[in-house]
């Protein structure tokens, strides 16, 4: 809803502007930069995931999730264990040629490429998934997701951005749009 929201209030704001989106896991946007293929790439990264090139803007704090339908939802507390009974879904990414799938506990797992598409997977029981809370939020306050309790360790994430050396004024624009939303959901 946001990006949608997003990409219609930039047209209306630049009307003469092309303005293309192209969706891909956080991982391949340096990749994109570099090759001038997009002019700015905003991603979720784990802290060891940071790239270089990439600024901060925002941490953000991670659900491990799952349709209350789903047998995990009936547990009083998962463990690593309980997990890898079930299928993950989880963020997946081409590095070197090769498919990466960010499968926490086991091989057991459903791999897509936008956290939007995982989150849709899990609110039809697929499986569980760790999740950015400003996407889930929705879902959980209408009960189309249920927060597994547990006593893992996550790992640290934040929203960030990697952007060419000549930022646009449309750039610009987006740049500031998802740092206002990023700022009004803590």
């Amino acid at each position: 809803m946001f990006w949608r929201q997003v990409m219609h209030d930039l047209k209306q704001q630049f009307p003469l502007t092309a303005i293309s989106v192209y969706l891909v896991p956080p991982q391949e946007h340096t990749h994109f930069v570099q090759r001038q293929t997009v002019d700015i790439a905003f991603g979720l990264y784990t802290a060891e995931g940071i790239d270089t090139n990439a600024a901060n803007l925002a941490p953000v704090s991670m659900r491990l999730v799952a349709a209350p339908h789903h047998p995990l939802s009936r547990l009083p507390s998962v463990n690593r264990d309980d997990l890898a009974q079930y299928t993950q879904v989880c963020l997946t990414y081409v590095q070197d040629d090769k498919l990466i799938s960010e499968a926490l506990f086991s091989g057991n797992y459903l791999g897509l490429t936008m956290f939007e598409v995982i989150r849709d997977a899990v609110i039809n029981a697929t499986g569980w998934a760790l999740l950015p809370y400003p996407l889930v939020k929705g879902a959980l306050e209408a009960g189309t997701l249920c927060t597994l309790n547990h006593d893992l360790v996550l790992d640290s994430h934040y929203y960030r951005y990697v952007e060419s050396d000549n930022r646009g004024v449309v750039a610009t624009a987006l740049l500031n749009k998802v740092a206002h939303f990023l700022a009004s959901q803590n």
